[in-house]
């Protein structure tokens, strides 16, 4: 076996926004974002534990294979964002999130939503 290449970033703050970033396969432990922009942003394979991420905005970003554990994402918005395969266990969200967060297949958006 070999290493995942999975970096580990703990008690971390968004403070600008973020344009065009790659975060592909982290590992967030207590990430904090308050009021920020993020577009066009990858965030595929990563895991957002206990993460507090209020009132962001998210539009065209990229969330395929993510685990979202014991988190609050109240408030924030996603426009055009990919969820598929990800997963939410004991996260807290907005009711509109099935509504305009979740694109792909029916399928896909069954999964998602028994996942929340």
């Amino acid at each position: 076996m070999k290493n995942s290449g999975r970096e580990k970033l703990s008690d971390k703050k968004f403070d600008n926004s973020v344009c065009d970033e790659d975060f592909t396969n982290k590992l967030f432990e207590r990430l904090i974002a308050l009021s920020i922009e993020f577009k066009d942003a990858d965030f595929r394979y990563c895991i957002f534990d206990a993460a507090y991420i209020r009132n962001c905005s998210f539009r065209n970003c990229n969330f395929t294979g993510c685990k979202f554990l014991s988190s609050n994402l109240v408030g924030t918005s996603f426009e055009g964002c990919n969820f598929n395969y990800a997963i939410f266990e004991k996260t807290q969200i907005d009711n509109d999130m099935l509504e305009v967060g979740c694109l792909g297949s029916e399928n896909l958006k069954f999964k998602f939503a028994r996942s929340l």
